[in-house]
């Protein structure tokens, strides 16, 4: 089966479930479980304030701006990014995994050059 072919049949696959029940449901659960996590991050947020004394005292050096960086990246960067991406595909069903995105070179996403058979 040639790509082009192969590419087909699965992108057809994917937006043919986007109208099931199932499938909406499904979008439905993780973007309540992204806002779940967001507000979890708020609250790991609220307890490291309000114990901050524990937090530095306790905490070494490394552990603290790892801590810290990551809490900040899942806050401001990733919770948001994912909840709109997720709301993007219940709004608009896409399979952004098989996308025909052509590269510099002219070929799919995935794609390679086929060597010539003498």
């Amino acid at each position: 089966m040639a790509a082009a072919q192969l590419r087909a049949v699965v992108v057809g696959t994917a937006a043919g479930c986007a109208n099931t029940l199932f499938w909406k449901v499904n979008q439905w659960v993780m973007i309540h479980l992204f806002h779940c996590r967001m507000i979890l991050t708020y609250h790991m947020w609220w307890v490291c304030i309000f114990n901050w004394n524990s937090v530095i005292e306790n905490l070494g050096l490394l552990h603290f701006i790892v801590l810290f960086s990551g809490l900040f990246a899942v806050t401001l960067i990733l919770n948001p990014y994912w909840t709109y991406k997720k709301t993007q595909q219940l709004l608009s069903p896409t399979d952004w995994n098989f996308e025909n995105k052509a590269t510099e070179n002219g070929n799919f996403n995935g794609e390679t050059h086929r060597k010539k058979r003498i």
